[in-house]
Order: structure tokens, then C-alpha cells, then sequence
């Protein structure tokens, strides 16, 4: 519970110290890392399953698995009216026989009559984040 609560607190810090229009590539990694990754005390191979139910449950399509590397790499669907393509990308981590750390990585492009243009996420998607952490959270349970 305690390194929970740390990480909220560092988490909240970084949000008003860094502003809320500021890119993710632009955080430092610990900043970046509060965001992006979750450990949790689950084994790798329920872990791994999760985040696979987890892209199925929200109809992300999965181009690739490769459970001995711990990568899991979502084709695009479109989200938010059809005029976005997002893709998620997973990196699962075994850290012991009870820890798992896994790593998000999405990809969001903006459809335009110009074509397609990769969109920069910023401290704001953090809501992108813990909803699909929820998700893998849920199929944990």
C-alpha cells in the first residue's frame, strides 16, 4: 500500500510540476514510467494471459506474440468517431516468480484529408493509460 501511495503522490507532483500539455517523450523515465508501467504480484504467465484478454475484451486486434520476448503488439482500430487509429503495444517483464511488470506503448494517429498523422501524447493521456491498465486490472481478478 505504501509504494501505491508514493507513486500516486510522485505521479501527482509530476503532473502539476510538468503541466498537462507536456508530451510523455518529453518526461524524464521515472516521470514517464509512473504512467506507462504497473508492477504487479501476479506470475508472469497470468500476467501475460491478462493483457492478451485484455486486447480481446476491447476488440484491439493482435498482430503479434511473442510470449518469450514478453511482447504482445495491437493492430490499429478506430476509436473516437473513426476519424483516429489507435494501436496499443505491450511489454510484458518478468521481474520474480510472483512480479510482473508490464509496460504500455500506445500509437495514436489522426485521420485527416491529408493523410495520416502520428498525434503526440502528452500528460493528459494518462486517462488512456489507467483505463487499459483497469482493463488488464479486471482480468487479473
Amino acid at each position: 500500500m505504501k509504494k501505491v501511495c508514493r507513486s500516486f503522490v510522485l505521479l501527482l507532483i509530476c503532473v502539476f510540476a510538468v503541466g498537462c500539455d507536456r508530451a510523455l517523450n518529453d518526461l524524464s523515465r521515472e516521470e514517464r514510467q509512473l504512467i506507462t508501467t504497473r508492477t504487479y504480484n501476479e506470475d508472469y504467465d497470468t500476467a501475460f494471459t491478462a493483457v492478451m484478454n485484455a486486447f480481446h475484451s476491447t476488440d484491439y486486434p493482435i498482430l503479434n506474440i511473442d510470449k518469450n520476448a514478453g511482447l504482445i503488439v495491437g493492430d490499429y482500430k478506430a476509436v473516437w468517431g473513426g476519424s483516429t487509429l489507435m494501436k496499443w503495444t505491450a511489454m510484458v517483464k518478468k521481474i520474480d516468480d510472483s512480479t510482473t511488470k508490464i509496460e504500455l506503448k500506445p500509437t495514436v494517429d489522426k485521420v485527416t484529408a491529408g493523410g495520416v498523422a502520428t498525434e503526440k501524447l502528452t500528460v493528459k493521456s494518462k486517462n488512456l493509460f489507467d483505463k487499459y491498465f483497469n482493463e488488464i486490472e479486471s482480468e487479473l481478478l
